[in-house]
């Protein structure tokens, strides 16, 4: 006489186990898992090199995975992370070539055709090409905005300034106060959330140059303020005429989100 069939049990669609030899198990991502399944697996993973576990498990198990020799991690660090940008193209370039050469015109006719012959003042320093990089090539860039390139400049002016008369002049210490006056500028900028690498030299400018040391805190208004202005109105004026998009400026007039 024939032995009846034994009797399955349906688990998923593709398993099933004899009735009787039922174990204990979990169900991950749809499979069944019994705990001699379990264990199998826990033998292959016994069975590898110590490296090998450590890499496969993860810090959930227990497991953290060994850290690189710190020195080799560091200089990793240095590796590229991404592709170089994209050429610009011949009309990218005209625009901001041209851009660029108006709004030194424009300061530079200020400067030494009004303000110079009028004054004790400047209306053009080194920080201005600078920002005329940012305005006319890079016009849609967070650091390009009118409230980074007036209020950067402003906040950037009066920290030179006050490290100057406070560290080279009043403690006799040029060289320190030229090290005092770009971080404290980028501190203000921050504070300010106008940060405008122009700015930077804005500050050490104030540091560096006599003539600016005879206007002190007037430096702020000329050139820092009134120059940006001026030069925010050209880039505004210039970059639209522009059908390209790209140069629609500015992207934002809110100092703040």
């Amino acid at each position: 006489m024939a032995s009846a069939e034994p009797k399955m049990i349906r688990v998923d669609d593709n398993t099933a186990i004899e009735e009787g030899k039922v174990q204990t198990g979990i169900k991950i991502n749809g499979k069944y898992f019994t705990a001699e399944t379990l264990r199998a697996l826990v033998d292959e993973l016994e069975g590898r090199s110590q490296s090998s576990i450590k890499s496969s498990l993860t810090v959930s198990e227990g497991l953290v995975p060994e850290r690189p020799n710190c020195l080799i991690e560091y200089f990793e660090r240095w590796q590229h992370t991404r592709d170089a940008p994209p050429m610009a193209s011949a009309a990218t370039v005209a625009w901001s070539i041209l851009g660029s050469f108006i709004g030194m015109l424009v300061l530079s006719a200020l400067h030494y055709r009004l303000v110079v012959p009028r004054s004790a003042y400047v209306f053009i320093v080194g920080s201005f090409g600078a920002q005329s990089v940012l305005l006319f090539a890079a016009p849609t860039a967070p650091l390009s905005q009118p409230w980074n390139c007036v209020v950067g400049n402003l906040v950037s002016a009066f920290g030179g300034v006050a490290a100057w008369q406070a560290i080279g002049e009043g403690a006799g210490l040029p060289c320190l106060a030229s090290a005092v006056a770009v971080p404290f500028a980028i501190v203000l900028m921050h504070a300010t959330n106008s940060l405008h690498p122009p700015g930077g030299a804005t500050a050490l400018i104030a540091v560096l140059d006599p003539k600016i040391h005879e206007v002190g805190f007037m430096y702020i208004l000329f050139p820092a303020v009134l120059a940006s202005i001026v030069h925010v109105l050209v880039a505004l004026l210039w970059n639209n005429i522009s059908s390209d998009v790209r140069r629609n400026y500015p992207a934002t007039w809110k100092p703040f989100s």
